[in-house]
């Protein structure tokens, strides 16, 4: 759910907290007793849980950390190549065809500012 009570809002950072703590000793157990598991349910168990702590870091960094950049944006992602093809404009001062290289998890901002970089 993204739209909590005001009390339950008050109580945000525990929950999210007892969560995470849940989660991790889940994760801890697993690991713990992994011989009692064929590799592929451990394996599912495992990324389920990884998953679900994933899920509330995310959430927990949707309305921004303050001036800090949240996790996943410091983290490079993968580096693609991008053809953008100018059939808007016309003469020299725009070129036809804009080449850029890019990390996957960059933000449209920043691919914005890229393009207008290129095509200033």
């Amino acid at each position: 759910y993204f739209w909590l009570d005001a009390d339950i809002e008050k109580d945000i950072y525990q929950i999210r907290s007892e969560f995470l703590e849940r989660c991790s000793s889940i994760l801890k157990k697993f690991l713990e007793q992994k011989d009692n598991y064929q590799q592929a349910e451990l394996n599912a168990r495992i990324v389920r849980c990884l998953n679900l702590i994933r899920s509330i870091l995310d959430e927990s960094e949707k309305k921004g950390i303050g001036k800090l950049k949240s996790h996943s944006s410091l983290a490079r992602g993968e580096l693609m190549n991008i053809n953008i093809a100018n059939d808007l404009t016309y003469g020299s001062d725009v070129p036809k065809k804009i080449e850029l290289k890019i990390f996957s998890n960059a933000t449209v901002h920043e691919l914005r500012v890229k393009i207008a970089q290129v095509a200033k």
